[in-house]
């Protein structure tokens, strides 16, 4: 029995010289905020696009800018502002009769006289597919519904854009096409084009739902079926993205504006004009990765 305490206080001694062994002898390892993210600087992107805008929705912040506020035709961008005066305009539950001068902007998007479409489902086709029949189409009904002129339809996107402060921002039709050779149907900067992507961002972002899908199926209440494929090759493959709207004419060239989130919670718009028609793709992923380590970057490598 005596030589069980011996046993015991042997056993503690070997355990708390083993401990401070452990304590004494090794040194964690400091975790440091940034630790596993590179910190270093970055390089700036280089586009193809004439003018470019990058806007943190979440802090209005900028992020990056090219030319951001030079007056740009718009071409087809322009249809953002056609949709978000319309969608505020007509009750939701409307639908949009075809008119013959529906069908008179270039552009076919085989549409027939007479044809009735759902608000939403003409709002989503017209994004998707970039279709001039359908922009027009939601200018007429919504110039009906207020027993107003076609040109007053184009007044009140002009009116919006001035009340939000787009001060560059100046339309001449609801399709964006070229009026003539040397006249856009638009113009706007890309910081205008911004700052539009993020009031939908904060009040109409379920009425863009659909512009990010690649390929859609529709059926009108007449039984017509229509089958859209985007107008951007990249759009539906960019995680994140909650809204995506092209433009392409002669006089603007490729444009492309997206609201993405490339960090989870944290929208921002991304906006290329003047670049070129496959151009404006990779000048969006560009811009899109550089938010990205942007914002990673202010999370994670504050001192």
């Amino acid at each position: 029995m005596s030589s069980m305490p011996g046993i015991v206080i042997s056993t503690l001694t070997l355990l708390l010289i083993a401990g401070g062994s452990f304590l004494h002898g090794v040194t964690p390892q400091k975790i440091t905020k940034g630790a596993e993210y590179d910190c270093s600087s970055f390089d700036t992107p280089t586009l193809i696009a004439k003018s470019a805008f990058v806007y943190d929705i979440k802090t209005s912040q900028t992020i990056f800018e090219k030319n951001a506020d030079a007056q740009m035709p718009l071409a087809s961008l322009t249809k953002i502002m056609t949709v978000l005066v319309a969608s505020r305009t007509l009750p939701a539950h409307s639908e949009v009769v075809i008119e013959p001068e529906a069908l008179t902007p270039e552009g076919d998007s085989e549409f027939t006289i007479g044809e009735v479409w759902r608000l939403q489902d003409l709002i989503d086709f017209t994004l998707i597919t970039s279709s001039n029949d359908g922009a027009h189409a939601l200018g007429l009904a919504t110039s009906r519904y207020k027993k107003e002129t076609a040109n007053d339809f184009v007044a009140r996107m002009n009116a919006l854009a001035h009340t939000m402060g787009l001060t560059q921002t100046y339309f001449l039709n609801d399709t964006g096409l070229d009026v003539s050779k040397t006249l856009a149907g638009a113009y706007g900067s890309a910081r205008d084009t911004a700052l539009l992507l993020a009031e939908i961002s904060q009040k109409d972002e379920a009425v863009y739902s659909q512009s990010t899908s690649a390929e859609k199926t529709f059926v009108t209440p007449t039984g017509k079926t229509y089958h859209a494929e985007h107008t951007s090759s990249i759009t539906g493959t960019v995680p994140g993205e909650i809204a995506s709207k092209t433009g392409f004419t002669d006089l603007a060239g490729g444009n492309l504006s997206l609201i993405v989130e490339p960090v989870v919670g944290h929208p921002v718009a991304l906006v290329v004009l003047g670049s070129t028609r496959d151009g404006r793709n990779s000048d969006i992923l560009t811009l899109n990765e550089y938010a990205k380590k942007t914002l990673k970057r202010a999370t994670l490598c504050k001192k």
